[in-house]
């Protein structure tokens, strides 16, 4: 495993990321459904470890798992201009049986990018019609 302060390929993390996905389908079957909208994605573009995989995990249980029918994560990766930009989004529904969770994954991101790139970049999330989304922008790094 990488150290917290050495970058790793995005290829790296989104290989990690499905991994877990693959994982996770085989438990909940045509119920989770991922849409990677990264074609043209700058896959030697460096970020800080384990900076996507909390997401996926928190969009499975707090997004997918109290759904019967389930639903579909987007994942949204572009490079404009120096900067990487990564929204990842889940439904979400106010009145969930899940635990609220507490804000860990997020507060530990947050504090990664702030590790790495200092205000340079910044982590949001918001809760609009019925979905969740987290925005990740950061410098856009090259080996």
């Amino acid at each position: 495993m990488a150290e917290n302060r050495d970058l790793v390929p995005l290829e790296q993390e989104i290989t990690l990321c499905k991994q877990y996905l693959n994982i996770e389908s085989l438990r909940m079957e045509d119920r989770l459904r991922v849409d990677w909208q990264v074609d043209e994605l700058p896959n030697h573009a460096l970020v800080p470890p384990l900076i996507l995989q909390p997401l996926f995990e928190n969009a499975v249980y707090h997004g997918i798992e109290p759904i019967a029918e389930g639903g579909e994560i987007v994942v949204i990766i572009t490079h404009k201009a120096n900067e990487l930009h990564i929204k990842i989004s889940n439904p979400y529904q106010a009145n969930n049986s899940h635990h609220m969770g507490n804000k860990m994954a997020l507060k530990n991101i947050k504090e990664r990018l702030a590790l790495h790139f200092d205000l340079e970049a910044s982590i949001r999330h918001q809760t609009n019609n019925g979905q969740y989304t987290v925005t990740i922008r950061m410098p856009y790094e090259k080996p």
